[in-house]
């Protein structure tokens, strides 16, 4: 338990981004399309990119389920713990562009997508605690 051994620690917690949000930033162009259909990673949404197959969508669309789900137990168990601070949904909230994601991966966030995930996150890193 982080508690026993740093019982003063505060904890900030962030909200899991929109991944179909990000996906249908890029899913538009067939060369980011490609380089994510040739990718093993998140098949669960970045699979079959370019489809509107209704198991594509399906699938899309229980991944975006599951991410709903981990965000509700972000916060619950967030509010369980003393000192634990969440971002309320911000970060899930967060409109990202095509500047913001990584020129490398196409999905992973860039310079300017890190500066609004760290726009999220400083607010409730900085705030007092006991404010």
């Amino acid at each position: 338990d982080l508690r026993e051994g740093l019982p003063d620690a505060r904890i900030v917690t962030l909200s899991i981004p929109d991944l179909l949000q990000l996906w249908d930033i890029g899913r538009g162009d067939a060369r980011i399309a490609e380089l994510w259909n040739e990718s093993p990673s998140c098949r669960s949404i970045l699979g079959n990119a370019q489809s509107d197959a209704p198991e594509d969508v399906e699938r899309r669309g229980a991944m975006s389920a599951v991410i709903d789900e981990y965000n509700a137990a972000i916060s619950s168990a967030c509010a369980a713990t003393t000192g634990c601070v969440y971002d309320a949904g911000a970060m899930h909230e967060t409109e990202f562009t095509a500047e913001d994601i990584s020129a490398l991966d196409r999905f992973h966030p860039s310079a300017s997508g890190q500066q609004k995930i760290a726009a999220v996150a400083w607010p409730l890193l900085s705030a007092n605690p006991s404010s």
